[in-house]
């Protein structure tokens, strides 16, 4: 015979939160742990399990526990038992990847009080060593905003799209990898994105041109330009455009000084913007 996959020969571990001993029931996740569990709990979350308890009970032996094997690993299941128990605090769950496979498993099994649970995971802050943990929709908007569609939250949708708006559009798309993502979803954040470049560019225009009728001034204001329409195409950050146009210490390579945005301007600016990234974006199902 061949050598057998290392999941196949692997021991069986037991879940230190659902230990043996505390439970009616048993349950076998995919990569082989042990969870001890109350039959009354999963029920009261979902009744989609009578019928394998009842399946499971008819085929047990005498004096066994009845047993089920369940298609999820270990990771998914212990954090979806422990939204089960009522009594238990909900588990912080710090990784998208994770709480998509969570939110897969609850709908699969119709857990409408773990969904729910898991949209308010979305939003939530965090303290943790005195630290506070900023929500996941700030943290992974795009990832976020995947997870949000495709289980129908539509308010959490909204945040993280309005977080897709701002920053690294590379770096919001690769924290999602690994979660499906619907094409016409990336289309519409596009598009969205665009739109608040154009913004962008349009505040450009009012600043003002240098005025000593130097060609390297204009030189080099017109490379500052160039160089920020270019990062505006990845990154929409407002702070560093504005860091640039106020910056007074420019000059021109004949050492003329290349004019920064007066402060009018840039309160008339910070105004606009405000008013601009407060609202939180429709959807594109919501047009």
């Amino acid at each position: 015979m061949g050598e057998q996959p290392a999941a196949a020969t692997r021991m069986a571990e037991i879940s230190t939160l659902f230990p043996a001993g505390q439970g009616d029931f048993l349950v076998t996740s995919a990569d082989r742990m042990l969870f001890y569990v109350h039959q009354t709990a999963l029920l009261h979350a979902s009744g989609n399990f009578k019928a394998a308890f009842e399946k499971s009970a008819s085929e047990a032996t005498a004096g066994a526990i009845p047993a089920l094997k369940m298609e999820e690993n270990a990771v998914t299941l212990e954090i979806l038992f422990q939204y089960v128990y009522q009594d238990r605090q909900s588990p912080s769950i710090g990784d998208v990847h994770i709480l998509n496979n969570v939110f897969r498993a609850a709908r699969k099994y119709e857990m409408e009080g773990v969904l729910q649970q898991l949209r308010k995971s979305l939003l939530e802050t965090r303290l943790h060593q005195g630290r506070i943990i900023q929500p996941l929709y700030v943290r992974y908007p795009f990832a976020t905003l995947a997870i949000a569609t495709a289980f129908d939250c539509k308010d959490e949708a909204r945040f993280a799209l309005r977080e897709c708006l701002k920053g690294d559009l590379a770096s919001h798309i690769k924290d999602a990898s690994g979660i499906q993502v619907p094409a016409d979803l990336v289309v519409y954040v596009m598009r969205l994105r665009r739109e608040r470049a154009a913004w962008f560019s349009s505040k450009l225009d009012s600043w003002p041109w240098p005025t000593e009728g130097c060609h390297n001034c204009y030189r080099g204001y017109a490379e500052i330009r160039m160089q920020l329409e270019k990062e505006l195409a990845f990154s929409l950050d407002y702070k560093s455009v504005k860091q640039v146009v106020i910056d007074p210490s420019r000059t021109c390579s004949s050492q003329h000084h290349i004019p920064e945005a007066t402060r009018e301007l840039i309160q008339a600016w910070d105004a606009e913007w405000f008013e601009m990234k407060q609202p939180l974006p429709l959807l594109y199902t919501q047009l």
